[in-house]
């Protein structure tokens, strides 16, 4: 099966017929043409997460608005969540939002109203008590003439309820709740019916009419700058032992997993090192037990040679401080030569390369757009340098 095929192409890169389930999510040949520039548009856009925000038109994803105004809204949605169910993106839930129940909208106002004649014209009422005589009413029924008086006691009171007046507490008034009035037939009460009117089609609805969408993002997955330059995984093995380098392979391809390793190994720190200076490698193993220079002595070699690959070193059991000592050192991980390490080698491998991709993929790179208006407009020689 096409694992990791060119952008676009029908050409395989590999065949494989083992870990089915999880390859056939990463196929791109089974991406339709929209899918595909859809794609292509989040990598050159260089985007990590999209999230969905209701606006005035609906729903719409930040950084892919050129994509909503070209394929709009429900078939944009619709590309992003095939492309989450073939494993490209992974989905991010986000609360729910009310819709209208006829046309769909997401354009809903919130309307109170009346519990007795059904009438929207209500308004809230604080409750207010005078601090110094303890009388509790309505705010309109403290106010007399243009200024605040308490109906009990006809102290005057500071006309801002939150605020003593004068400094003195005990002239104060102070909230302590609040009714609903309604205009037109003067009830009073303390919750008022809730209903819901759709901007675009007019309809009054309450909740329970009312549809509930869920609303979910999108997270880009750190392996996309990978698929898109259809390459394998390469791997160099720094390691004197050709057995010890067979058994690690085994149970890689055990951990069945869902790229193309293509594995080579260097016997000695020297071969290693001029193996990885010469070759671009996405990844390096690297003992800390061989003939001539020792791991840690090959580690600062290769840093020093301005070799950015992410190493991974490899110790034995009574060798973990100098694990440490290598990942001071620039190691990205370690792992202990032992078959019950070897069966997590997989997961090691693959957080320290969605590491590295991350890193890499923010910086961006260029590959031949299918759809340029979805991405930069500049080209790569005219984009900006960081200095």
């Amino acid at each position: 099966m096409d694992v990791l095929p060119d952008f676009g192409s029908t050409s395989a890169h590999g065949a494989r017929e083992d870990s089915a389930d999880v390859v056939e999510t990463r196929d791109f040949k089974k991406l339709d043409e929209e899918e595909k520039a859809a794609l292509q548009g989040i990598f050159e856009l260089r985007i990590r997460e999209i999230t969905p925000k209701i606006g005035s038109d609906g729903v719409s994803y930040e950084g892919l608005e050129e994509m909503r105004r070209t394929y709009g809204e429900k078939r944009l949605r619709h590309i992003l969540d095939s492309l989450a169910e073939k494993g490209f993106l992974h989905v991010k839930e986000h609360d729910p939002v009310a819709t209208c129940p006829k046309c769909d909208s997401h354009k809903i106002a919130v309307r109170l109203g009346c519990r007795g004649c059904g009438s929207i014209n209500v308004k809230r009422v604080k409750i207010i008590e005078h601090v110094l005589c303890g009388f509790m009413g309505a705010e309109d029924a403290f106010r007399k003439e243009g200024s605040m008086k308490c109906p009990k006691c006809g102290k005057t009171v500071e006309s801002d309820p939150e605020r003593p007046l004068n400094g003195d507490p005990r002239k104060g008034t102070r909230v302590i709740g609040s009714i609903f009035r309604c205009r037109d037939c003067s009830r009073e009460f303390d919750k008022p019916e809730v209903r819901f009117e759709c901007l675009e089609c007019s309809l009054s609805f309450d909740f329970r009419m009312a549809g509930y969408e869920r609303l979910h993002g999108y997270v880009v997955h750190a392996d996309l700058k990978r698929w898109f330059e259809g390459k394998s995984v390469k791997i160099l093995f720094i390691e004197d032992d050709d057995q010890n380098f067979e058994i690690m392979k085994s149970y890689l391809q055990l951990s069945k997993p869902a790229e193309i390793f293509d594995s080579e190994r260097a016997g000695s720190g020297e071969e290693g090192l001029e193996r990885c200076t010469v070759k671009s490698f996405d990844l390096i193993l690297l003992d800390m037990r061989m003939p001539g220079m020792d791991g840690l002595e090959t580690l600062d070699a290769i840093r020093r040679r301005g070799v950015e690959t992410p190493v991974i070193f490899m110790t034995s059991h009574d060798d973990l401080t100098i694990a440490v000592e290598a990942m001071k050192r620039g190691a990205a991980d370690y792992v202990v030569k032992s078959m019950e390490s070897y069966k997590n080698l997989y997961s090691i491998i693959r957080r320290v390369l969605e590491s590295s991709n991350a890193r890499e993929f923010i910086k961006g790179t260029d590959v031949y757009p299918i759809l340029p208006h979805f991405t930069r407009s500049q080209k790569a020689d005219e984009r900006p340098r960081d200095k």
